[in-house]
């Protein structure tokens, strides 16, 4: 179980300090929204509970993420004007 102290450290100093393969989220959710998650965790055959489902969806949406910084980061390079917004050195 995590100590409270470590959700009042900033994200990137908790995650640098903390060498496991997986972690917890907790935050507090609508109820409508559980309702509809265990809805579509039963709905997809791959996926036993909500947390699976939830996995699932935020790995996708990370996935999807990921591809958008390495479009742009591919854009920075070339371009001294968002090369220069995105904090980047143009040669």
């Amino acid at each position: 179980m995590q100590h409270r102290a470590d959700f009042d450290m900033p994200m990137q100093a908790r995650s640098s300090a903390d060498s496991r393969e997986t972690g917890e989220l907790r935050q507090e959710t609508p109820r409508w929204v559980l309702d509809v998650l265990d809805a579509l965790s039963m709905a997809d055959q791959g996926c036993r509970t909500r947390a699976d489902y939830v996995n699932k969806v935020l790995e996708g949406h990370v996935r999807a993420e990921l591809t958008r910084v390495s479009l742009i980061k591919s854009v920075a390079g070339r371009n001294p004007i968002v090369s220069e917004l995105v904090g980047g050195q143009h040669p």
